[in-house]
Order: C-alpha cells, then structure tokens, then sequence
C-alpha cells in the first residue's frame, strides 16, 4: 500500500505554510484527575491553518492484512496527499456496549492521528484512559519490519482473466475499490487481498451461471 503521491513537493510546501499557523491545543477535557486536548480542541487548534492552504485530513475505516486499521489522509488541493495507518484494538471496558466502546477508541486514534500527521503540539499529559478499550499493551518491535507479500506477475494475470468473466456491477466495484486505494494493476494488491478479490470473483461468475440457467 502507498503512503504517498508520487509528488509531494506542493502538500509539504503548503503544510510548512500550514504549521506556522497551527496553534496548541487547549487541554479543557477533563479525564481522572487530569486535563487534555480532546479531537474538538486539536481540530479548533488546526483547522483554519490547513483550509486557508487547501490542506484537508480524511479519515477512513478499513481492512488489511492487519485487521480493522484506520487511514487518515492528508489531503492537498493539487490531488497530492500522505497517509498513515493506524491498526484498531478494540477490547471491552465493562462500562459501554461494543459499539460505544469502538467509538471511544476511533475517536482516541483519530485525536492522535490527526495531531501527528499535522503536527499540532501535543498535550502534555497521560489521557490513555479516554481510549480505554484500547489494547495498548507494548510489543516487542522485530529486528527487521515484516515485508508485505505482494500479488505476482502470475496472479495478477490470473485474476484479470477471472474479473473478464464477472458480472459489470462486481467489475465496477472492485475498480472503485483500486481507485480509493490508487491501486493502478492487480499486481499492486497485496497477496491477502487477491485471495479476496479473487474468491468472490470465481463466486460472482457461479451466480452469473446460475441466473443464465434459471432463465433458461
């Protein structure tokens, strides 16, 4: 997956105009016994600086290899953008349903994303208990980062074959899915992905089969 344009040279030209604007954000949430900046203070603290330079963040739900992750997007005017990824760990609290304890934890990793991936000042304090459900237990880094195992030439080929004998709406939803992620070939799908793409592939074309010999 790509964490950037090719070019970035007018997203960080506009974002150092951006940052010399930016302000901290005021710490008015109270948590246990201590303040932070919540998501409303640290957009309050950016917002303007980034509009006023067509700068704009986005942030996505999705999936990969990892699970459920969180993209957030920083987003230039000229079509330029950055990205980071972020994996979602949700765990119950015993104080909120499933649901609520998930938006406590996005609105937690959204907060954090936003601040980094922008630069805002970050508040000085431990308000790790406003994102309670999520697994914050430290991992022992690798000593080499585990490589992403991409779709070959073969499998690429492979899939190209298979979508030839999709349905129109199965084609036109996984050409959406390779814009949104700017995938240009199938060859640029990560192995876990092909598996998907071309599982459901091989099943859209039994439907296909099916809705021709019913109609016969």
């Amino acid at each position: 997956m790509n964490y950037q344009t090719e070019n970035v040279n007018e997203l960080f030209t506009a974002l150092a105009k951006a940052q010399g604007k930016i302000t901290s954000a005021s710490k008015e949430t109270k948590g246990y016994n201590y303040k932070y900046a919540d998501l409303a203070s640290v957009w309050d603290a950016c917002r303007a600086a980034l509009s006023e330079n067509g700068l704009s963040v986005t942030h996505i739900e999705a999936q990969n290899e990892l699970g459920d992750i969180l993209i957030t997007i920083l987003n230039h005017s000229s079509g330029q953008w950055i990205r980071s990824i972020t994996p979602i760990r949700v765990k119950p609290s015993g104080k909120m349903n499933e649901l609520q304890d998930r938006g406590s934890v996005l609105t937690y990793l959204k907060r954090y994303a936003l601040t980094s991936i922008v630069g805002v000042a970050p508040a000085e304090d431990d308000d790790g208990k406003g994102g309670s459900g999520y697994q914050s237990k430290p991992e022992v880094a690798p000593i080499s980062p585990p490589t992403v195992k991409m779709a070959t030439e073969f499998q690429a080929s492979q899939l190209k074959k298979e979508m030839e004998n999709c349905s129109q709406e199965f084609k036109d939803k996984i050409a959406a899915y390779m814009l949104k992620f700017n995938l240009k070939t199938y060859q640029d799908l990560n192995e876990s992905n092909f598996l998907y793409i071309m599982k459901n592939a091989i099943e859209d074309q039994k439907i296909q089969k099916k809705k021709i010999e019913v109609a016969q």
